[in-house]
């Protein structure tokens, strides 16, 4: 699951961040309260539909503007199929 970013309303996207390199398939993407992004997306390592996770993370993360070590995303598992 790739996160992408466009400053110029979708012709061109200079911006992106890996989130899972396995499979993934449906998400949403949202702005929450205090101002961070919330992803919610399925993913697996065999198949997309293992895991339901969501991930929050900012938006200088996602350009770029801070370093991975210091604001790296905060992800939960909200749901496995093998549970």
């Amino acid at each position: 699951m790739t996160v992408r970013v466009s400053e110029d309303e979708g012709n061109t996207w200079k911006h992106s961040r890996l989130l899972h390199e396995g499979p993934s398939a449906y998400s949403s993407l949202a702005t929450l309260k205090d101002g961070t992004i919330g992803l919610l997306y399925e993913k697996g390592d065999q198949q997309a539909y293992e895991t339901i996770t969501f991930a929050r993370f900012t938006l200088e993360w996602l350009t770029g503007a801070t370093p991975l070590n210091t604001d790296t995303p905060i992800m939960s598992r909200l749901y496995s199929v093998h549970e």
